[in-house]
Order: C-alpha cells, then sequence, then structure tokens
C-alpha cells in the first residue's frame, strides 16, 4: 500500500511539473506576436527591422528607419557590412568610414541609428558588383 501511495505521489508531481512548463510563462516569440498584434509595446514609435543578403544584394537595398529604431543585419557567407562614406558609396569603393564593418557570416548584428541623414554601406568584396546598401533616418 505504501508502494502505490508512493507512485501516485510521484505521477501527481511530474503531472504538475509537465502543466507547469508547458504552460505557465509565454514565449518571447509569443509575447512579441501579442505585441505585434495588440501594439502594446513599451516604445510604440520605434520598429525592429531586418537587412540580409540575397545573392550579390543587399535586402532591402535602402531602408527607412526612425531614430531609435533597432535594425538587424543578418549578413550570409561570403559577405561584409562596411559603413561608408556617401563618395565612397557613389564610387563603389570599400573604404570604410570608420563605422561598423560586420564580418560574413550567418550573425545578426544590431545597430541603433542615432544620427539623421544617411547611412552608407557596401560589401567590400562584392562593391563592384553593385552590393551596397543605405539606410535613409529620419526623426521619430
Amino acid at each position: 500500500m505504501k508502494k502505490r501511495f508512493s507512485i501516485k505521489i510521484a505521477g501527481l508531481l511530474l503531472a504538475a511539473a509537465i502543466m507547469f512548463a508547458c504552460g505557465s510563462t509565454p514565449t518571447a516569440e509569443a509575447q512579441q506576436t501579442k505585441q505585434a498584434a495588440t501594439g502594446d509595446s513599451k516604445d510604440k514609435a520605434s520598429s525592429s527591422l531586418k537587412i540580409s543578403t540575397s545573392g550579390m544584394k543587399f535586402t532591402p537595398e535602402t531602408l527607412n528607419a526612425k531614430v531609435g529604431d533597432t535594425i538587424t543585419f543578418v549578413i550570409g557567407t561570403a559577405h561584409l557590412a562596411t559603413r561608408v562614406d556617401e563618395a565612397a558609396w557613389n564610387a563603389n569603393k570599400a573604404a570604410s568610414n570608420g563605422g561598423f564593418n560586420f564580418k560574413s557570416g550567418t550573425y545578426t548584428y544590431v545597430v541603433q541609428p542615432s544620427d539623421v541623414g544617411t547611412i552608407y554601406y557596401v560589401c567590400p568584396p562584392h562593391v563592384s558588383f553593385g552590393m551596397k546598401g543605405k539606410i535613409i533616418v529620419t526623426n521619430k
């Protein structure tokens, strides 16, 4: 009888643990989905934006953003994203202006633009093929 009682208690504890693990706390993804659906976020004016690589292009090639937005760069294998000045961008040159210089790979980088204006960037190995992009940053 004592053994049967122990098995029942163990079963109840296991069931309680499973119920707690499966439904007690929403995941970060579920919270983000809820925020997107309800508009419930701490800073409704900020957005999360994404720039990625596709073939020999950045997608999108031109991104509109507001001061305070979060921009995630997803740089594919064999590519880089190096910030350059407007003259280098127009001339398809890859000389860095001292800004970001993201390495190739499948990493995500987050940038928060703090200045109004245009951020120019290129993929140095592929800039001669036109692999470049720009972020047009405006006030909120």
